[in-house]
Parts: structure tokens; sequence; C-alpha cells
């Protein structure tokens, strides 16, 4: 079996099993398993209470997980610049960027799947976020989401309400 083979993405809504099972998957994984506790748990009850996330599942088992917020463009570039954190409401009612809050994966075919149902849902959109390597490198990043050829708009909620 490959390990795309049983691969299902699906939007978890906002359940306290699925505030759970997400806190369980996150924690185990660094850089996640170094945040302070009300970061981690605030940033993924807000992604789970929009339902701006994704979970790639195995029959059972979480192997995935991709959260963001929508934001403005100007709440963006704060952010992009080191500002102040958005509040609840930038989070939930931006229209122009999907900032990447979370991306975390068992393994590369889970990445990517988070990757791409995340991309299905913000067509024309610009994505941008942060990343802290293991190297210690920070990498921002942003770029406009473009879908792949033969891409298929994924199943569930857009992005944009």
């Amino acid at each position: 079996m490959t390990p795309a083979a049983g691969l299902q993405m699906i939007a978890p809504g906002n359940r306290p099993a699925s505030l759970g099972a997400a806190l369980q998957f996150l924690a185990a994984r660094p850089p996640f398993s170094r945040f302070p506790a009300e970061v981690l748990v605030g940033t993924v009850h807000g992604f789970l209470a929009r339902q701006h996330c994704l979970f790639a599942m195995r029959g059972q088992r979480l192997c995935g997980v991709i959260g963001w917020a929508m934001l403005d463009a100007p709440v963006a570039a704060r952010m992009r610049d080191g500002g102040p954190q958005p509040t609840p409401e930038e989070c939930a009612t931006g229209r122009d960027v999907a900032w990447v809050l979370i991306v975390a994966a068992t393994d590369r075919a889970a990445m990517l799947g988070c990757i791409n149902g995340f991309r299905a849902r913000a067509p024309g959109m610009r994505a941008m976020g942060v990343r802290h390597r293991s190297d210690g490198q920070v990498i921002v990043f942003d770029q406009p989401i473009r879908p792949r050829r033969g891409e298929a708009r994924a199943a569930g909620m857009p992005l944009r309400p």
C-alpha cells in the first residue's frame, strides 16, 4: 500500500473531540511540543471554532493537521513584519490572505494531503505564514495559491465565509 492510499481529508468541525485529537497529535511533534500550552490550545481552539482546518486521516488514525486564519492584507502584513497577533475577529473575517498557522503530519503523503486540501479551498487567494526550521532558519512565505493541473476542488467548507 502506498503512503497516500487510504488518506482522507476531513473538516473536523468544532467539537471537543477534535480539539483533544489535534492537541494530542501536535504535542507529540516538535516544534509544537515546545509551544506554551496557552498558545497551542488557543491557536488550535481558534482554527477549529472558525472551521479553518483540515485533518488527514487513515481510517480512524489522525496523521496530519493544517490550520489557518483568514486575514485582511494589512493584518497579514503586520504579522509578517512581527507585529501584534491578530484578534479573534481579525482571524475570522479577513478576505485577502489565508495565513497558515500550523501544519504537521506523520509522513510526506499526509503533509501533501493537508497542503493540497488547503490549496483547493483558497484558489486565487494569497497564502502567507512563517516557518521555523529545525536549523533555526525562519522562512516567511507569501505566494498566490494556484490550483495544480487536475486538482479538483476539495469537499468541505470553503475558506471564505
